[in-house]
């Protein structure tokens, strides 16, 4: 028999810490779950911010200028974040955190996103 753990055993476990040691790449989509763009959390766009022992929220700062983004052509309407170890194509998706959408019409253009990963207990 399985027993499912207590919150004071997640708690123990302390997954916010694992996430962010351990979840490498942020991929952002479209909203069909398309990848526009993929990068490390070690990017200077992002800042990582571990909340307690189940949340980890990420702060991420866009310009329509990017390299990555302007390669894509604009306009781009980002919809979702998926959370994946690896900067690989066909990869498991670890979690995915939709938002409202998002558009980067222009290269002058800023897009501030807060993402948030966790678990619920």
């Amino acid at each position: 028999m399985t027993t499912d753990i207590t919150a004071s055993g997640y708690a123990n476990l302390n997954i916010g810490n694992l996430i962010a040691a351990n979840w490498a790449f942020i991929e952002l989509q479209d909203s069909t779950g398309q990848k526009i763009i993929r990068f490390p959390k070690t990017d200077v766009r992002v800042t990582q911010t571990i909340l307690d022992t189940k949340k980890v929220v990420y702060r991420v700062l866009l310009h329509g200028s990017d390299t990555d983004i302007a390669a894509k052509g604009l306009p781009q309407t980002f919809a979702k974040a998926a959370f994946k170890l690896t900067d690989a194509d066909g990869v498991a998706v670890l979690a995915v955190d939709t938002f409202d959408l998002a558009t980067l019409n222009a290269a002058i253009d800023e897009l501030d996103l807060t993402i948030s990963v966790g678990i619920l207990v």
